[in-house]
């Protein structure tokens, strides 16, 4: 079985890059970890794929597409697509029973979280390449239209963090930073060194625990 293990990443944050490389993705096996840029094509870093594809978040909807296109003309079985400020556990994501579905992440409304992460096989993957693309940064969304178009449904594993105020558990295979925070909040390089180490805090601020809607 092929494994990609594809974050979307883009010029302005290569600082993020090293951070993952740092920290988690040095305990990736039994996978490859992937950054995929857009245009201008310039000298890669480790691990870094260039596609043609613009760089702006406006167009991630239209990158997660062309990663999913990438991944099957290098004949990956599964990608599993998370964000740069994602923390991810990768003995525990490798572990866990995605390849018995098509399509696994943390629920959020009727998609699956890009923040958390989510899992796709090819069938899967197939889909997305399928369907007309819904511009914009919600790649999650466009990607959630697509599956459930060709009646692929979301298999939820609560394992994958993301809401507002959640502390990581044993268990937890990933936790994003940006939205355990606040929704719409920022996380830095500096908070997944934290949070790789155990010393990440939440801020001290009411959170609202809630599903965001698209």
């Amino acid at each position: 079985m092929k494994v990609l293990i594809a974050i979307p990443s883009c010029h302005s944050l290569r600082n993020f890059e090293q951070a993952v490389r740092n920290t988690w993705g040095k305990d990736v096996v039994n996978a490859d970890l992937r950054f995929f840029l857009g245009n201008p094509k310039v000298k890669a870093e480790p691990g870094e794929v260039f596609l043609d594809v613009g760089d702006t978040l406006h167009d991630l909807s239209h990158k997660m597409v062309e990663i999913c296109r990438w991944a099957l003309d290098f004949d990956y079985d599964f990608t599993f697509k998370c964000d740069l400020d994602t923390l991810v556990r990768p003995l525990r994501l490798i572990q866990s029973d995605f390849y018995r579905y098509d399509w696994v992440g943390g629920q959020n409304s009727f998609f699956a979280s890009g923040g958390g992460g989510y899992w796709l096989s090819r069938k899967a993957m197939k889909a997305v390449l399928e369907h007309k693309i819904e511009a914009g940064p919600a790649e999650d969304v466009n990607t959630a239209h697509a599956l459930l178009e060709q009646g692929i449904m979301l298999h939820h594993d609560p394992r994958f963090l993301f809401i507002p105020g959640e502390t990581l558990r044993e268990d937890t295979i990933t936790y994003h930073l940006s939205s355990v925070k606040a929704w719409n909040a920022k996380a830095t390089p500096e908070d997944l060194y934290a949070a790789y180490n155990g010393t990440f805090k939440l801020p001290q601020t009411e959170v609202r625990r809630f599903r965001r809607l698209r």
